[in-house]
């Protein structure tokens, strides 16, 4: 799953750091959301008879996007250091996000059959329950 991108314009690595806070809140150049999800069929007597989960993972993180406009000018590009900086930034929070993912998949395929095995033999309102225990 890949990595989506949320554009932030910045001259320094400092306002771009700033500018991914401003999006993701204070100390956050990212974010990894899990949702799981779960089907089923039922039997004649209403009661579950297989299921299936599935997960969706929606990650994004800062991407730097030039220097960008300010009061009407475009700003000056970032010096060497602060563009190699920038870009080791936006690395290295890559690479954290994707270690999100990573995990919940890994986690999530880890335990899919089991968890699957116990909606059968359930209601849906018995179900519900079952769900808050892969979402954990």
């Amino acid at each position: 799953m890949p990595v989506g991108n949320t554009n932030i314009f910045a001259s320094t690595v400092d306002e771009f750091t700033e500018g991914a806070f401003a999006v993701f809140g204070q100390g956050t150049l990212g974010e990894t959301r899990p949702r799981v999800s779960a089907s089923w069929r039922r039997g004649e007597d209403g009661k579950i008879t297989s299921a299936t989960l599935s997960l969706t993972i929606n990650a994004t993180t800062a991407h730097w996007a030039g220097s960008g406009m300010r009061d009407g000018r475009r700003q000056p590009q970032p010096d060497a250091a602060n563009r190699t900086a920038i870009d080791r930034v936006e690395a290295l929070n890559r690479a954290h996000e994707q270690r999100h993912i990573d995990t919940y998949q890994s986690t999530f395929d880890a335990h899919k059959t089991e968890v699957e095995r116990l909606y059968v033999g359930k209601t849906e309102a018995e179900a519900a329950a079952v769900t808050g225990v892969m979402a954990q």
